[in-house]
């Protein structure tokens, strides 16, 4: 037997959004729904912040244009 909070943490990991997941669950509150979805350390690890982004894109243009030619 799958429990709700169990069927709500695999639902969460493939992706699918709170709010989605809110509505099938029939949840008036997301609080309430947050209380069912046990979020994986793993996954919350795996999520790429938008600050290494802009640190990937200074890398680059160092790399590329940074050197004059003489």
């Amino acid at each position: 037997m799958v429990s709700l909070s169990n069927h709500a943490t695999h639902l969460l990991e493939r992706g699918v959004d709170i709010r989605v997941i809110q509505a099938l669950l029939g949840h008036d509150k997301l609080e309430t729904t947050a209380r069912y979805t046990r979020v994986a350390t793993g996954m919350i690890s795996a999520v790429d912040s938008p600050l290494d982004d802009l640190d990937k894109g200074r890398r680059k243009r160092r790399k590329t244009g940074g050197q004059a030619s003489g």
